[in-house]
């Protein structure tokens, strides 16, 4: 169903052609609210594992009935056994977890409203025992559904089970045209082969006749052939020209879908195969050990295994690899914004301009002052935000901002990172140089180092921290008052040191921003003095150093391929080198920024860059954020995000095919959130 995707990016793009503004913000809204999840069923089961880590039973109440009505119904009579008992599992699971987090009223509360459903079924009266029971983990009855084995299982099940549904449900007549797409090139293809086999058919008969010494006698039969195969061939276009009446009205759209496919090779839609409707219930034995293992075509119909054992909380929180593979492709074939800089090579200009639209922005409240950073997790569900005076709130973006939680610190929040195995976890930093660990699913701290007297991080300021994308760790960078600063890498599940990582400069360059590259092997840290320095965590020692800016580096990051990074200085300039320090010809590129008159030199300056590459959002001391196309000669401004009356000083980006959502956070605490569209041409 990764077509569906791809048939909202174009209703998008007819609309804003047509000049639709008003449809398309309707059409984006509802986009946000669809319970369907675009028919991603990772992301279905994603919603139902945070109702049940959340112990929202109305909630998933809700989005089960929604899918028995908008997908069950549909379907053959053999399906609603199989529907039913993964449904039960899924209370089960529920009624585990809330006895694991020990939240008895929330047991209470499902028997009771469950009542008048579940009663009179065998597989549930012992069930009702439950609330009575001590340590229901280890009885027999119950001890199965409190594994994780068991828990993986289901959720592979239902994920399986969901895109067995999606394989064989009717689709509308516009979400149809793949098939004929398919059907039209198929018989291309088969037409273009046979005048292949003619032709070398044609050229042989040529050879062998060529050769007797009868010439008289060779040439007619040449002439007979040649001329058969342009009349079969002539045959075969006017077979093809005459078609019925009724067969008279689809052909435009026949034609055009051709033609689509024609200039569009890299399409999903036009690239994919046909796959059967997987209408086995086989993988929806959900008993313990039985794992439904994914085969190669069951992974082209949007299946996936999600790996077992893994840290991820419980939830799939990742695309299958086929639809990754035909959203590339959609990328590659439709969006013009691909990393402008990546394209010097073969020497194609990019187009500047305004490629954003503003769709909708909004406004979070809830900080009164200065905003010291605000984070998307990776998903984009969650933002964690913080300010000065040591508050953290944790809130969702969309629809619109809400509030989860908030935490009261003693001390300034400098620096916040998601970790990322597991985005449910977050590592905070604070002034007084103490580190915690906060579990936004639980809305509690885990734990909380520095505080102590003996650590290295007492009475030190926590700059920046970095988590690391392969292994269970972060980087941190402290500095104490007479700007001694170090780098000290963590442990996530222990809270303690490992060991200290050399920068190899003098004691008083500290690091102010730190990001690792994709394998955690290396580190990019910005440092006080304007340098950039590459450093090898495992051998805890710098390979590379580049001398940037003039003021301290106050933001980092990777390109999206990770063969080279930005970095920006305060007031500065934003500069890009390549990775590969070992290079004669070291690719360079730098641009000033504009400073306004009235900016305060020391706001922080910082920037986040666009999934493709090709785009920045700056947040520069004035008060909007801007988006820019980065393209050989500089900067061109593409968007102006306003809605602050103070300085602009903290932002981020998360991306979701064409559309995204950006935070910019200001001095008074304000922090809009724009959802943009984009429109590259």
């Amino acid at each position: 169903m990764s077509h569906i995707q791809y048939l909202d990016e174009l209703i998008k793009e007819y609309l804003l052609f047509r000049g639709f503004p008003g449809t398309l913000k309707a059409f984006d809204n509802d986009l946000k609210n669809d319970k369907d999840k675009g028919f991603r069923v990772d992301k279905i089961i994603e919603q139902l594992m945070q109702s049940i880590h959340s112990h929202d039973l109305n909630a998933i109440r809700d989005l089960w009935t929604h899918l028995e009505q908008k997908l069950f119904s549909r379907l053959e009579q053999e399906f609603f056994p199989a529907a039913k008992k993964l449904e039960y599992a899924i209370y089960k699971y529920y009624l585990a977890q809330a006895v694991a987090y020990n939240k008895p009223d929330k047991v209470s509360e499902f028997l009771s409203k469950m009542t008048p459903e579940l009663q009179g079924q065998n597989e549930w009266k012992d069930w009702f025992m439950l609330p009575y029971m001590k340590s229901p983990e280890e009885n027999p009855l119950f001890a199965t559904y409190f594994t994780k084995q068991w828990q993986d299982t289901l959720q592979i099940a239902l994920h399986n089970f969901l895109a067995s549904v999606y394989q064989v449900l009717p689709l509308p007549t516009l979400a149809s045209y793949q098939e004929e797409a398919l059907r039209f090139r198929k018989l291309e293809e088969e037409n273009e082969s046979l005048k292949q086999k003619l032709a070398m058919l044609a050229e042989r008969q040529h050879s062998i006749t060529s050769n007797s010494n009868a010439e008289d006698n060779v040439k007619p039969p040449v002439i007979t052939q040649l001329e058969l195969i342009d009349d079969f061939y002539i045959v075969g276009l006017e077979a093809t020209s005459k078609e019925q009446p009724a067969e008279g009205q689809s052909k435009g759209l026949k034609t055009l879908i051709r033609n689509i496919g024609g200039g569009l090779p890299s399409s999903p839609v036009m690239g994919r195969k046909q796959s059967g409707a997987y209408g086995s219930t086989e993988a929806l034995n959900i008993r313990s050990g039985n794992k439904q293992c994914v085969s190669p075509s069951n992974a082209s119909a949007g299946w996936v295994k999600p790996s077992i054992g893994s840290d991820s909380g419980g939830g799939i929180s990742k695309r299958s690899s086929s639809v990754e593979g035909r959203s590339a492709r959609v990328r590659a074939g439709r969006d013009k914004s691909v990393d402008a800089l990546s394209r010097r090579s073969s020497g194609k200009p990019t187009q500047p301009g305004n490629t954003f639209i503003l769709l909708s922005q909004e406004s979070f409240l809830k900080h009164k002052t200065t905003v010291t950073q605000c984070r998307f997790n990776s998903s984009g569900t969650l933002v964690a935000s913080s300010d000065i005076l040591g508050v953290l709130n944790l809130w969702c973006p969309t629809p619109s901002p809400r509030l989860l939680t908030t935490f009261q610190l003693n001390s300034s929040i400098l620096c916040l990172d998601w970790v990322k195995r597991n985005e449910r976890y977050l590592i905070v930093g604070t002034e007084s140089g103490t580190i915690l660990l906060v579990d936004t699913r639980e809305h509690k701290i885990i734990w909380e180092t520095g505080n102590d007297s003996s650590s290295l991080l007492f009475n030190n300021k926590v700059l920046c921290v970095s988590c690391s994308p392969m292994e269970s760790s972060f980087i941190c960078s402290v500095v104490n008052k007479s700007n001694d600063g170090k780098l000290l890498l963590f442990d996530i599940k222990t809270s303690k040191m490992e060991k200290e990582i050399s920068h190899g400069r003098e004691s008083t360059v500290y690091v102010t921003a730190v990001t690792y590259n994709h394998n955690g092997q290396l580190l990019i840290a910005g440092c006080s003095d304007g340098s950039v320095l590459t450093i090898d965590v495992r051998h805890a020692e710098c390979i590379d150093s580049v001398q940037c800016h003039q003021t301290a580096v106050h933001s980092i990051q990777l390109t999206p391929d990770f063969n080279a990074w930005y970095s920006l200085g305060n007031g500065d300039k934003l500069y890009r080198r390549s990775l590969d320090y070992r290079s004669n010809a070291v690719a360079v590129w730098e641009v000033a920024l504009k400073r306004n008159e009235n900016n305060d030199s020391e706001l922080p300056w910082r920037f986040v860059l666009h999934h493709s590459g090709s785009y920045i959002l700056v947040s520069s001391g004035q008060c909007s954020g801007h988006i820019y196309q980065i393209s050989l000669k500089g900067l061109t401004l593409s968007l102006e995000l306003k809605g602050h009356d103070s300085p602009v000083v903290a932002c981020d980006w998360t991306t979701a095919n064409q559309c995204g959502s950006c935070i910019t956070a200001s001095t008074d605490g304000k922090i809009c959130v724009s959802t943009i569209l984009h429109n590259a041409p």
